[in-house]
């Protein structure tokens, strides 16, 4: 069998491609829970990330076991740029169209590799979200949040919300009045469906999206978008009867 070394050298040629992705994907199951240098060699290696990209087989090749995500982690104690770029690879999944399990597997493991990512505390947290920013992440990550399945929704509300805490995330939302239109009505249709499925996870994290967005308030543009397009159930009675008979209510208090 082939070493993992040929494996990534083999990726550079079309005409067998296909039929090396497999191999690899057999390689990483063969050694699951014990895989972290195979992941460590395929992002380190050349134009590797950028051929699994092409081919969308960047989420079935790292995400066995989380391998991708413990690269991050570890990658974060070095090059922070180089790090960062995640966003721009991940990009094309986070807008995939069609809709399915295993497309949203795919979104999924997308935004998890994101949240992995977002832990703006930290010493370098500050770098990694100015990146973030240049990327454009929140466009995707709104597209999620409006079309995305329970779980996607969730997460992708988790990493608006952790961005728009920050100071420099809630100006850059709110500098463009095409940004603030975006994301309050994303907001607000998401409301709606939560109204009809409740996750009260994700409608804590929407309540954080308004509170966040209501320091922003006196801005003109701000006010008349979220004027216009504050939904009626987070004044009325919707969530209360919603929360008064959900078995779990209580989590929302804390």
């Amino acid at each position: 069998m082939a070493s993992l070394e040929q494996w990534i050298r083999y990726l550079g040629e079309d005409n067998i491609r296909g039929d090396v992705l497999l191999h690899l994907n057999t390689f990483i199951k063969q050694r699951e829970g014990n895989c972290i240098h195979v992941a460590w060699q395929l992002w380190c290696s050349l134009n590797t990330v950028y051929i699994l990209v092409q081919e969308r087989q960047l989420l079935l090749v790292f995400d066995k076991n989380g391998q991708l995500r413990t690269v991050v982690f570890n990658e974060r104690k070095g090059d922070v740029k180089e790090t960062a770029n995640i966003p721009f690879y991940v990009d094309p999944f986070l807008r995939i169209f069609t809709t399915g399990k295993p497309q949203e597997f795919v979104r999924l493991s997308s935004l998890n590799l994101i949240g992995a990512l977002a832990k703006f505390d930290d010493p370098q947290g500050p770098e990694i979200l100015n990146l973030f920013l240049d990327s454009q992440l929140i466009a995707p990550c709104l597209y999620c949040m409006d079309y995305g399945d329970t779980r996607t929704v969730k997460a992708a509300t988790h990493i608006v919300m952790k961005i728009l805490m920050q100071e420099a995330g809630l100006n850059y939302c709110c500098d463009s009045p095409k940004r603030v239109q975006l994301l309050v009505q994303v907001l607000r249709r998401l409301v709606d469906k939560l109204s009809r499925s409740l996750c009260l996870r994700t409608l804590k994290y929407v309540v954080q999206c308004y509170l966040c967005l209501s320091r922003k308030s006196m801005l003109s543009g701000v006010y008349d978008e979220l004027i216009h397009n504050y939904p009626p159930q987070l004044s009325g009675d919707t969530f209360h009867i919603l929360l008064s008979v959900s078995p779990s209510a209580s989590f929302f208090n804390n």
